[in-house]
């Protein structure tokens, strides 16, 4: 029966996908109450963002029921469930890059006498960004922010629109240690406030230390609804993937084989006009050379310049002796460089494209899989069809649509179009960002499989336990500058932590 004690519940919801066969969600019931924050966690693919989606309105569940305080409600829109003060941040930004962060932010706002009180609006995001101390520019394009700034920009929209209930999907993906321990405070507070936060995270020390509650789904089904004082790290893992696995990378010390990339005072500015870095380094053979550092201090811009998205304006990017530094971005694909962007869903794939049309991406020109400039779509077919076997796709075949993939199949797709055609240098920023503990294990594994191959890899990742993982050579950068190369046997998370924000000290 439905309580009012809660601010919502979802009672038997089943959803399937029809486009793929899959049924993400398995006569599941869960509820929030005001209050606190009750988190969600599983692997990709467990059903967790499909039952906030059908919360949220985006979706109608096949079968169940939705309670708000009680009352059963039926929602039609995600336009209806915000009448109910339902509102969803979701992982993957619905924002618009040329408009302003106020812009944005009204963006489907109701009016008043059809006019938008524009000096009212700002009085009340205002207010918004005061109380929980977000440090944004109202009238700054989107396009010019950070990937944690447009997160908070998506967090002030939904507070915006009065919203009770709120549902954060991934919102530390992208944040970095800073800006992750204030926006927890930011969630405790929205809870201490008196709302209804349901979050979603692969983070298990951050779903620890902010819940209330915490519900493990795995394969469409509830595992369990525990306190964080009931268990520990390694029981939610546990009950994540159903056994019990060690979460690590197994690797031999790397044998450094030639120079594969030269980088040479390079730099470039940022989209404000300021140069964003000034860096010089060597990728050899069989190598994984990460920078690694705090958002903001110049490694976006550097993945876009020696990727070929953005300009340089000083320095030699070298590839294997060969100046590419003004190449195209066609001309470093058919040389041998690959990229595999943090973005995957803006910069990785075509949402309505299908999963062969997808791996087909920049491959039109390769003679494997054109003949005198007629695409062999059968090649492509089955390549594609023997990767994502390879790269264990969750799929009901090569017609899937991509937008129908949950992240960490989004993530698996995109390794296989990169690494299967990549004959130098793969660059990879922040691979497992937003993937769960398996998923990532996964993408770490396979980066160093492929870096074996007489190949190199520059990973750029905010991720210290990551770098200190997998890398053979680890550059801290800071403010644009590559503070120190340090052999990975040397590497400490201390010594990189000191070197990453600039301090003396270190603190845990």
């Amino acid at each position: 029966m439905p309580d009012e004690e809660y601010a919502f519940q979802m009672k038997n919801i089943e959803k399937k996908y029809l486009s793929t066969g899959v049924v993400a969600n398995k006569s599941v019931d869960f509820d929030g109450k005001y209050g606190e924050v009750h988190s969600l966690v599983g692997e990709n693919g467990s059903g967790k963002t499909t039952l906030m989606l059908v919360l949220s309105g985006f979706y109608s569940p096949d079968k169940g029921d939705i309670f708000i305080e009680g009352e059963k409600f039926k929602f039609k829109s995600p336009k209806s469930a915000i009448k109910k003060g339902i509102g969803m941040v979701h992982q993957e930004r619905h924002l618009i890059p040329s408009h302003t962060v106020i812009e944005n932010i009204l963006l489907g706002h109701g009016r008043d006498r059809d006019r938008l009180n524009l000096k009212e609006a700002e009085r009340k995001i205002n207010e918004i960004c005061n109380k929980y101390s977000f440090d944004l520019d109202l009238y700054e394009r989107l396009e010019n922010l950070s990937a944690s700034e447009k997160q908070l920009v998506e967090i002030i929209k939904v507070l915006f629109h009065d919203a009770k209930i709120i549902i954060l999907d991934e919102p530390a993906s992208v944040l970095t240690p800073q800006e992750q321990e204030k926006f927890l405070e930011s969630v405790k507070g929205l809870a201490e406030d008196g709302a209804c936060v349901i979050l979603i995270s692969h983070k298990l020390p951050i779903v620890m230390n902010v819940s209330d509650r915490i519900t493990v789904l795995r394969d469409g089904n509830v595992v369990n609804t525990v306190t964080p004082e009931m268990t520990s790290y390694e029981e939610l893992a546990n009950m994540m993937v159903g056994k019990d696995e060690m979460f690590y990378v197994e690797r031999e010390k790397a044998k450094k084989g030639s120079e594969i990339l030269r980088v040479d005072d390079l730099s470039a500015l940022n989209d404000k006009g300021q140069e964003a870095f000034n860096v010089s380094f060597t990728v050899h053979e069989n190598e994984i050379f990460t920078v690694v550092g705090v958002s903001g201090n110049g490694q976006r811009e550097l993945v876009e310049t020696v990727a070929g998205l953005r300009k340089p304006t000083g320095g030699k990017i070298m590839l294997r002796d060969k100046d590419i530094t003004n190449f195209s971005i066609r001309d470093r694909i058919e040389i041998g460089v690959e990229y595999l962007p943090a973005e995957k869903i803006l910069r990785g794939i075509i949402v309505d494209f299908d999963l062969s049309k997808n791996f087909a991406m920049n491959r039109h020109r390769d003679r494997d899989y054109s003949k005198r400039g007629i695409i062999d779509w059968d090649m492509i077919k089955k390549s594609c069809e023997e990767s994502i076997t390879d790269f264990e796709v969750k799929a009901s075949g090569i017609g899937t649509m991509a937008g129908h993939l949950s992240g960490g199949n989004i993530q698996k797709l995109l390794l296989a179009r990169t690494l299967t055609h990549c004959k130098d240098l793969l660059i990879a920023e922040d691979p497992t960002q937003g993937l769960d503990v398996r998923a990532a294990n996964f993408t770490r594994e396979r980066l160093i499989d492929f870096k074996e191959g007489n190949k190199g890899v520059l990973l750029v990742t905010g991720n210290l336990d990551e770098a200190l993982e997998i890398s053979d050579r680890i550059a801290p950068i800071y403010e644009g500058e590559i503070q120190e190369v340090i052999p990975a046997e040397e590497a400490s998370k201390e010594k990189i932590g000191r070197l990453i924000t600039g301090s003396s000290e270190w603190v845990e």
